[in-house]
């Protein structure tokens, strides 16, 4: 880490003790890592998707937007890039005739297994300056974090 980058985070600064900035700096540092991650351009949000189909999947794309927490209209998109690179794609779902179920193909289940190490290795470099049990820490702490937001609302 630079001098510079030492003094930016450094306790003394007002905005580093400011929990939502320190998030919001850790989710561009993360999402600037993934990108160099993921080959041809692919978006960070498309290994999740992805992620969540091959754990979940089928899945209707209203029931993936909600488990990823996108907007339909976004979800759309986000999926329309998928199935156009043949990674995803559009079946229709035999509970309700009125939606479909996305699934990977082979190609995006082929996809996944490659770009996913670079992923785990992307975190391990992102938080390479905590200890496993910290890291479990974390984790567990913006857990408890996220699923209190969520109910209070």
């Amino acid at each position: 880490m630079n001098d510079q980058f030492a003094d930016r985070f450094s306790a003394d600064h007002l905005f580093t003790r400011h929990l939502g900035r320190l998030l919001r700096d850790a989710h561009l540092r993360a999402h600037a890592l993934a990108h160099e991650a993921l080959p041809g351009g692919r978006h960070p949000r498309d290994w999740g998707v992805m992620a969540v189909l091959d754990q979940h999947g089928p899945l209707s794309q209203q029931r993936l937007g909600e488990m990823l927490g996108v907007n339909r209209s976004m979800m759309v998109g986000v999926i329309d890039g998928l199935e156009g690179s043949g990674l995803v794609e559009r079946g229709r779902n035999p509970g309700d005739r009125r939606s479909y179920a996305l699934e990977l193909t082979d190609d995006g289940r082929g996809a996944l297994e490659r770009t996913s190490p670079e992923i785990f290795e992307m975190e391990g470099r992102l938080l390479r300056a905590l200890s496993p049990s910290e890291r479990e820490r974390l984790a567990e702490l913006l857990r408890t974090l996220l699923l209190g937001a969520a109910r209070s609302r």
